[in-house]
């Protein structure tokens, strides 16, 4: 892994070297970068995965992303166990005593050079951590440079300086939850000898200065504190700074404090959190998802369902408003229309522990999307309650009665069959292809790689589906669209499905193929039908003259021709050669 990102870095260098010179020396017009600093790379511990984060010490340079494709390779840096000699992936954890290695890959950014001599080879230094790092002198040039730095043998990290938690959060009117969540490792409850910590949790009235137990309740306008008593667990110890505490607290996702427990601060922590005023949470927007947009003919969507666990619908309504003086209520066995308007309304009420913002008139302020789309507040409310409402109109639906579909090539021998249909008819497209042989009266599905045989009978089938607010032309309950493929009428399959209509097509018995080549041993560029060592618009003519029976194509020729590699030499190889002529990608290996 290690020697082939070296043969990568190596190709990229020279690729970036060659627009100015191979051993051009810096320009005089750009500034001269001497040394790189990368900070903050974390000390590879033992159980832990590979950390990605750094600093840089200057602007003038920055991150390439040169391999960014590869697994390892994250954000221009990767990990190498020297050890087993392997990369290290980000799913990775480090191996106690393991030694590893940190690289890096830069670029200097607009105006800015790194450092080389007058034989292009780099002189620069580079520190990470503050410690000099390796710059490789053959991977590194003014436009690229390649650090590494390899790290003391792996130990485990036994010092804790984040401790998180989650306790129950207080609602007015509830009662105070003594349990408490310990999401960091090697940090377990501690014991207190106290009547008010319960489970190595107290709950502090700020207000009347007692502490709650179980059988109190949290007021509207309470100040509260939650205290956690926590020990370590082991070899591990809390950090300590000055022999205080030093460690981040976090409780339900808020910093909180971090205090001597009364005994050693090593083993030993108090942690805590003041809630201020109104202890409810507050909502300013809110997501309404599971809705199924209305369409022609579907029924009301009344299940829809929260995003989150601030609030719960109350109450779901669909009315019909297309005549404003005649609005109706939808019941669940009632269907939309096309042409029709639609209002959804949704009645939501915050759940315990959550208030909706209010602005400073007193109203409801908060925004709701329903399925992504903005809602209008119907109702302004208090601050538990709101409406909100979205409009729906379904468009009329237009009757397609007649379909063409192109670009069927038509049964030759040695090929197989064609699955490029393409239908130009607006508002509908192909679907699926299929390939009946009949010669023996009833139709033998084909596979998409069987071949074509001179003498036998075959039909093409083409599912052409509507879209969007389309559909096809149906008479009593069936579908009378009619539709042509190649511009000759095809049989149109009769169906009760307004969306779908499949045309049917019978060709005449399969025709000897006199253009096939008969030595397939070549050598060429591929689309280069001229042989002429390359590809331009002489290589498409020659393709054209070649259908049009004008002249004929050598074998080799043929199959140089044959770009999209279907066996056959069409039109379809002619364009996609004029596109690679263009710029155009066209997905195969034309010029190669």
């Amino acid at each position: 892994m290690k020697k082939y990102i070296c043969l990568v870095l190596c190709f990229l260098m020279i690729a970036a070297m060659l627009p100015t010179g191979v051993f051009a020396a810096n320009s005089p017009d750009v500034s001269i970068i001497k040394n790189v600093e990368i900070t903050g790379v974390h000390i590879p511990y033992a159980g832990y995965r590979p950390d990605y984060g750094s600093r840089l010490g200057s602007t003038s340079y920055t991150y390439d992303d040169q391999m960014s494709d590869d697994p390892d390779v994250y954000d221009s840096k990767w990990w190498y166990d020297e050890t087993e000699e392997q990369a290290v992936s980000p799913s990775d954890t480090f191996k106690l005593g393991h030694v590893y290695t940190f690289s890096i890959l830069l670029v200097p950014t607009e105006g800015y050079e790194f450092r080389v001599d007058n034989y292009n080879t780099p002189f620069i230094s580079a520190t990470v951590n503050g410690d000099i790092a390796v710059v490789y002198d053959d991977l590194t040039g003014k436009h690229q440079a390649f650090v590494e730095y390899t790290f003391e043998p792996c130990d485990y990290n036994y010092e804790i300086a984040n401790v998180e938690v989650n306790v129950e959060e207080p609602v007015v009117g509830g009662y105070p939850h003594f349990d408490v969540e310990i999401l960091t490792g090697a940090v377990v409850k501690d014991e207190i000898d106290s009547p008010f910590c319960i489970e190595s949790v107290a709950w502090y009235d700020c207000v009347n200065q007692t502490f709650l137990d179980p059988s109190h309740t949290f007021k509207e306008d309470g100040i509260y504190e939650v205290n956690i008593y926590l020990t370590t667990s082991g070899d591990y110890y809390f950090a300590t700074d000055n022999h205080m505490t030093n460690v981040k607290a976090i409780i339900n996702g808020k910093e909180g404090d971090a205090n001597t427990a009364g005994k050693d601060d090593r083993y030993h922590i108090h942690i805590s959190r003041v809630v201020y005023g109104d202890i409810r949470e507050e909502v300013t927007s809110v997501e309404i998802k599971d809705i199924t947009t209305p369409a022609e003919g579907d029924t009301p969507d009344f299940s829809v369902s929260p995003v989150g666990d601030a609030f719960f619908i109350n109450g779901v309504y669909w009315t019909d408003v297309t005549d404003s003086k005649n609005i109706i209520y939808m019941k669940e066995t009632d269907t939309f229309h096309a042409g029709h308007k639609y209002e959804l309304e949704v009645w939501i009420r915050a759940n315990d522990g959550y208030k909706f913002r209010m602005n400073e008139d007193g109203f409801i302020d908060i925004s709701a999307y329903i399925d992504s789309k903005q809602a209008e507040l119907v109702m302004p409310g208090a601050d538990i309650a709101a409406i909100f409402r979205v409009t729906y109109t379904i468009p009329k639906s237009t009757v397609i009665s007649e379909v063409d579909v192109i670009n069927v090539d038509v049964p030759l021998e040695g090929l197989i069959p064609d699955m490029d249909a393409f239908c130009t008819t607006q508002g509908c497209n192909v679907s699926r292809v299929q390939w009946y042989d009949i010669t023996e009266g009833r139709g033998v599905l084909m596979d998409e790689d069987d071949i074509f045989v001179a003498g036998r009978l075959y039909r093409v089938v083409v599912l052409v589906k509507a879209e969007g607010n389309h559909t096809f032309l149906m008479v009593d309950g069936y579908n009378e669209a009619i539709g042509y493929i190649n511009g000759i009428k095809a049989i149109a399959y009769g169906s009760h499905d307004e969306t779908e209509l499949e045309l049917g097509l019978e060709f005449p018995a399969c025709e000897e193929n006199h253009n096939k080549p008969t030595n397939p041993e070549f050598m060429g560029i591929l689309g280069d039908a001229n042989i002429d060592d390359e590809v331009n618009i002489k290589d498409a003519t020659a393709i054209q003259k070649h259908i049009a029976m004008l002249e004929v194509l050598s074998d080799t020729g043929y199959i140089l021709a044959d770009v999209d590699e279907d066996t056959d030499v069409n039109i379809k190889d002619a364009t996609a050669i004029q596109k690679f002529i263009a710029g155009i990608d066209t997905g195969y290996k034309i010029g190669i």
